[in-house]
């Protein structure tokens, strides 16, 4: 969340938004988001003009008119979808002229089904962030010939994660006596050996074995780290 918040922010820096307030739950979720907004909007030269948080089950609609008082270009949201509709179903009553930019809890996705069917055609403009897969990776058709399916947001992170266990329980099992922690080290720093695509981990664990360290790369990225 942290990571994410930042990049909703430089998103919006690049656009050259100015004025931005932050609406959102504080709790187990939101923390991250509440805690860091503020610091990375100074950084990036962006005034703040308000930072609200509400517990889930609160009346939603009466803090989005609280926000909309000091004007800002944008809002930055993080919740529930339910409290993301109530929150532009509220800018949209007030004639708010502030553009709503979600977290991936708010909509679990952009294209989340549930949200568009809600709003219908106010759901047009919203703005967010989300983890996804490399596009150039191929991921995507491979996942669809496999399982005649779009992947879910995460699956390219999940898929990464697994394959990032399986190469590190591989080179513990070739080099006995090295603590788990400096094989992750070694597994995730390696970039001078041999380069293995995601759908080409057999290849990868054959070169672990052998006590090499291939430069890897996953469905969601370079896992340069």
């Amino acid at each position: 969340d942290v990571a994410q918040v930042r990049t909703a922010l430089h998103i919006l820096s690049q656009k050259g938004v100015k004025k931005i307030a932050y609406l959102g739950e504080y709790g187990r979720y939101g923390n991250d988001y509440y805690d860091w907004f503020g610091f990375f909007a100074k950084e990036l030269g962006i005034e703040v003009t308000n930072i609200t948080k509400y517990k889930r089950g609160s009346n939603v609609a009466s803090y989005v008119k609280e926000v909309t008082k000091t004007n800002p270009q944008y809002i930055l949201a993080y919740a529930i979808p339910e409290d993301a509709i109530v929150i532009k179903q509220e800018l949209n009553r007030l004639g708010s002229r502030a553009k709503l930019f979600l977290s991936d809890q708010s909509i679990g996705s952009i294209g989340n089904a549930s949200l568009v069917k809600e709003l219908g055609g106010l759901a047009e403009g919203i703005e967010g962030t989300n983890l996804s897969y490399n596009p150039d990776s191929g991921f995507t058709e491979e996942y669809q010939k496999k399982f005649n399916s779009e992947p879910s947001v995460y699956a390219a992170q999940f898929y990464d994660s697994l394959m990032l266990a399986a190469y590190i329980s591989a080179r513990q099992e070739a080099t006995w006596f090295e603590s788990i922690v400096e094989s992750t080290k070694k597994i995730a720093y390696a970039q001078d050996g041999e380069m293995v695509g995601w759908a080409e981990t057999d290849k990868g664990l054959k070169l672990v074995a052998d006590k090499k360290l291939p430069d890897i790369s996953g469905a969601s990225g370079s896992l340069d780290y």
